[in-house]
C-alpha cells in the first residue's frame, strides 16, 4: 500500500489586484497607490491568510490529514509558498518556482 502525500506550491503576485484587495482590507491602507509590504504579506500567510482566502486548497485533501506551510520565499515580484503534510524534495522540472524550473531547463539543454 503506497502512502500518497499532498504537496502544493502557490505563487502570489505582488502586482495582482486580488492580493492588493486583501492587503487593503487587512491593513486599511491610506492610499490606493500604496505599495504592498512583502513582510506583512508573508506574516499574513503564516497567520492563516491562505486558509481564509483559499479554503479549497486545504479541503482538497480527502484523507483528512493536515496541510502546513513549510516555506515562503520572496522573489521580488512574486512570493512562493510551499504547502504540504511534511517538507519534501520536489522535482525541479515540475516545480512552479520560476528559478528552479529555468535551472532545470538549462541543465537539460546542456546535458
Amino acid at each position: 500500500m503506497s502512502h500518497e502525500t499532498c504537496q502544493q506550491e502557490i505563487l502570489l503576485s505582488y502586482n495582482s489586484g486580488f492580493l492588493f484587495r486583501i492587503c487593503v482590507d487587512r491593513a486599511n491602507a491610506e492610499t490606493e497607490g500604496q505599495s504592498m509590504d512583502a513582510e506583512k504579506i508573508e506574516e499574513a500567510c503564516w497567520n492563516g491568510l491562505l486558509k481564509e482566502e483559499f479554503p479549497e486548497i486545504y479541503h482538497s485533501v480527502s484523507n483528512g490529514r493536515q496541510l502546513y506551510i513549510w516555506g515562503i520565499r520572496d522573489y521580488n515580484s512574486v512570493m512562493k509558498i510551499d504547502i504540504g503534510e511534511y517538507p519534501s524534495a520536489k522535482d525541479h522540472y515540475l516545480c512552479i518556482d520560476p528559478y528552479k524550473f529555468l535551472m532545470s531547463q538549462l541543465r537539460k539543454r546542456h546535458s
